[in-house]
């Protein structure tokens, strides 16, 4: 018995250091906790004796994009508007939707228009801030789109994307504070999306950004990839780079396996923060280098 009980000692502590090793690794290549909570709500199936990954983590709609994008012709289930100049902070966190923001065709009305009745639109008079949810975890809810209207020239003092498995695609946005995520979606920008401070970040999703200009700005990606079109030349951002098992490419700069740096001009106005695991970022500037 004592012998037994030894061996189980043992193999306890070996398990303890393996395990204690696997950890350091991820740490090492990138990994957050908030990333393993996102993978573990977007695209990994923990259930026993089930496939260990889904296809969540290149996530596809089970409807034609197309056919939900011609859903928003129709008539909406809800639309409500609201003075643009009372709405201060916009936060859109969804799951399993195709959201579209584009330009209003009012100067000063915001729009939302939601086409499920499982979509949450709140408005807070008090704090300015206008919120669209959806929580809804059902795949079927995925065919109902959300869209949002804002004008050209509004901008927000913070505006936040939370986006799961899904799509988010918009025109142009402006404000103080962006903090634009996707878990194993897509997002994708076809306009200026200009901010002061800027948070962009991918799980194991895909985010192309066609023009951004911040002050201060920061990347991470974790398994996904990331593609952005900066305001300026390269020489105008001082960089701070943690780069894991992923690549990672600013300008005419390359970078790949455990690597942290500083690169650019240490003088530069503008600042950039990336960090990249196993996932891959490439940075272009408007102007080159």
């Amino acid at each position: 018995m004592k012998k037994f009980t030894k061996f189980c000692m043992i193999a306890a502590l070996v398990l303890v250091i393996v395990g204690g090793a696997l950890f350091l690794s991820g740490l090492v290549m990138g990994a957050t906790w908030d990333g393993v909570t996102t993978a573990a709500e977007n695209g990994f199936n923990w259930a026993p004796f089930r496939n260990w990954i889904r296809s969540d983590n290149d996530f596809n709609f089970t409807e034609s994009i197309d056919d939900i994008k011609e859903t928003m012709n129709g008539k909406a289930v809800k639309e409500y508007e609201f003075d643009a100049d009372q709405v201060i902070d916009l936060d859109v966190d969804t799951k399993y939707a195709y959201v579209s923001v584009i330009r209003s065709s009012a100067k000063d009305k915001i729009r939302v228009r939601v086409y499920s009745n499982k979509d949450k639109v709140e408005f807070d008079q008090d704090d300015g801030q206008l919120s669209i949810e959806r929580s809804y975890r059902r795949r079927s809810i995925e065919k109902y789109p959300i869209q949002i209207e804002i004008p050209e020239n509004k901008r927000f003092e913070d505006a936040e994307f939370q986006i799961g498995a899904g799509m988010l695609e918009v025109q142009d946005l402006q404000a103080e504070s962006l903090i634009m995520y996707v878990g194993a979606g897509t997002v994708d920008t076809s306009g200026i999306i200009r901010a002061d401070d800027a948070e962009l970040g991918t799980g194991m999703g895909t985010m192309d950004i066609a023009f951004i200009d911040f002050n201060t700005g920061s990347v991470d990606c974790g398994m996904g990839t990331m593609t952005a079109k900066l305001a300026g030349k390269r020489k105008d951002y001082r960089t701070d780079l943690d780069c894991g098992l992923g690549s990672v490419t600013i300008g005419s700069e390359s970078h790949s396996g455990i690597s942290s740096l500083e690169t650019g001009d240490s003088n530069a106005q503008k600042y950039m923060e990336i960090e990249c695991g196993m996932g891959t970022v490439d940075i272009l500037f408007e102007n080159g280098d």
